[in-house]
């Protein structure tokens, strides 16, 4: 289990001083880990959605937040 309010305050930092790569990777992580909850996973695509849209990629911003409410359904 993720302390979520610490990535999520990890994440912003990063997003804030341009390293969106590093986010991205640090969220494929939690993503990638099979002892990642639902909850976990949702709320990784959910900061991939915010990281994705700071870049202006929507296309990787949907797919994100698409992602996102299938782990949220699961939950």
């Amino acid at each position: 289990v993720y302390n979520i309010e610490k990535i999520t305050n990890q994440i912003t930092n990063l997003n804030d001083a341009h390293n969106y790569d590093q986010s991205i990777v640090l969220l494929e992580e939690i993503i990638d880990n099979n002892n990642s909850s639902s909850y976990d996973k949702y709320q990784a695509y959910l900061l991939k959605y915010y990281t994705y849209k700071r870049l202006y990629n929507y296309y990787e911003a949907q797919n994100n937040l698409d992602l996102a409410l299938k782990e949220g359904i699961k939950r």
